[in-house]
């Protein structure tokens, strides 16, 4: 079956498995195939295909939503940061702070 052939090639390839068997588990769709991949540790692995014209362009939109949304959890965290240690600062002005034995003022 030239599919197993590209499943074999897939798990080599970027997953680094040695299958001995595969078997593709039911329901089988055109668009969309899992695969049970035995390794010769005896260990599982269930690999999940996806054939669909766009995906790739959906996947990549995807992923530079989820990179903007971590940029900007960054940036409010960041921000946060900042105006808590000014906060800090203006509530300690003109108090001293003590340094080991020395007052610093």
């Amino acid at each position: 079956m030239p599919e197993l052939d590209l499943v074999t090639q897939i798990a080599e390839a970027i997953y680094q498995i040695q299958p001995q068997r595969i078997k593709p588990l039911p329901p089988l769709l055109d668009w969309r195939g899992i695969y049970r991949i035995h390794d010769p540790r005896g260990r599982v692995w269930l690999l999940r295909l996806l054939r669909l014209p766009h995906a790739a362009d959906a996947l990549a939109e995807s992923g530079r939503l989820l990179q903007w949304l971590e940029q900007q959890a960054q940036v409010d965290s960041n921000d946060l940061m900042i105006r808590k240690m000014q906060a800090r600062f203006a509530a300690t002005a003109g108090l001293p702070c003590y340094a080991g034995r020395r007052t610093i003022t």
